[in-house]
């Protein structure tokens, strides 16, 4: 099965009828925003920022808390991924996947979307969070391949979430829009 990796911002918008798209979880300075508060996806942000909006200006990218990430919306908007999933019986896949344009040298992990009674989890796509985390190379491009040992949802996602505090979330994301950022996301 073809995976096929669009923008989260792409992805969220859609989903919400957001015109023009926005990324909840990386935001732009914006000095007419005279007091933090909370956003989108209940994320709270220092005063000064805000959502970044895709047909924005090549711009500086923040945290929630206003740390610099080190790089301009060009470079996260400029992200692509694909995929194959094969089925290794019992409910095993294994997942080969290609990205490109990622940040450079950027830490990310994979997750893939869990439904159950307390509603949406993320979970690690290795099941364990060893081997779907990785770090994009000089180019920001990362080929790498996990077993999942649980089957994926029929309707499910697997999301690249971009760890802006450069350490692996193996177990959970972390906090949104502070420390991980979904990046990319491919639905099932």
């Amino acid at each position: 099965m073809p995976l096929h990796f669009e923008l989260y911002a792409s992805y969220y918008s859609t989903r919400l009828q957001i015109v023009p798209a926005v990324d909840p979880q990386v935001f732009v300075s914006d000095p007419s925003v005279l007091v933090g508060g909370i956003g989108l996806q209940n994320i709270e942000h220092v005063a000064g920022l805000r959502a970044l909006k895709l047909e924005d200006p090549d711009s500086p990218l923040y945290t929630a808390e206003g740390v610099r990430m080190g790089f301009t919306s060009k470079r996260w908007i400029a992200a692509s991924g694909t995929g194959s999933i094969v089925d290794l019986g019992e409910g095993a896949r294994r997942i080969v996947l290609s990205f490109e344009n990622l940040v450079v040298f950027g830490t990310y992990s994979l997750f893939k979307h869990v439904v159950g009674a307390s509603g949406l989890a993320l979970v690690p796509l290795d099941g364990t969070g060893r081997t779907s985390a990785f770090t994009a190379d000089a180019s920001g491009s990362a080929k790498l391949e996990v077993r999942s040992p649980q089957p994926l949802a029929a309707h499910g996602a697997i999301t690249l979430v971009y760890n802006s505090d450069g350490k692996p979330h193996r177990d959970s994301p972390g906090p949104i829009g502070l420390k991980a950022h979904d990046h990319l996301i491919a639905t099932l």
